[in-house]
């Protein structure tokens, strides 16, 4: 017969170990106890965060309709709301150079992502007008939103309109 006295293996060890720490990390989760790093990685890694997939992008002024990719990363399991809209002077301290309804037709909006839902797009009209000008741009920012879920990084992009005319020049 084996003695119950006897040394564990460590094989067994190894496994009663894991066990404990599993059930320590699970009981952490439950009890909202966000002291623990690895704990904190993973979470953070589940945080569903909203943002465009690019700073800028160029569209010609003849393309007559344009989307900005909008993507959600992280858990997708539930319904999230993001605010858009044009934005005016930033941080930077530019202009949005392009003129609302003469150059494009881009104000505010809203993308709903539902469950499994990870892009969106946010779709405009360009004008193609007769006249040369140089290129212009507008900015478009993720405002606000609705449900479990945080901005990422690119939260503005710029839209810059490539005209398709002769520019004199200055």
């Amino acid at each position: 017969p084996l003695d119950s006295r006897a040394p564990k293996s460590a094989k067994y060890e190894a496994a009663a170990t894991a066990k404990g720490e599993a059930a320590d990390h699970e009981s952490k989760a439950a009890d909202g106890d966000d002291d623990d790093p690895e704990f904190d990685a993973l979470a953070e890694e589940r945080r569903t965060r909203l943002q465009f997939c690019s700073t800028e992008f160029y569209f010609a002024e003849n393309v007559g309709r344009g989307k900005l990719p909008v993507i959600r990363t992280g858990a997708l399991d539930k319904r999230v709301t993001v605010q858009y809209r044009t934005a005016g002077v930033l941080e930077d301290g530019l202009e949005s150079t392009a003129n609302a309804g003469g150059d494009s037709v881009l104000g505010e909006g809203q993308l709903v992502f539902g469950p499994g839902e990870a892009h969106k797009s946010i779709g405009f009209s360009v004008v193609d007008d007769a006249s040369g000008e140089p290129m212009e741009f507008v900015r478009v920012a993720l405002v606000s939103i609705a449900g479990d879920a945080d901005f990422g990084r690119v939260r503005v992009t710029t839209v810059n309109i490539v005209d398709d005319d002769v520019w004199p020049g200055p």
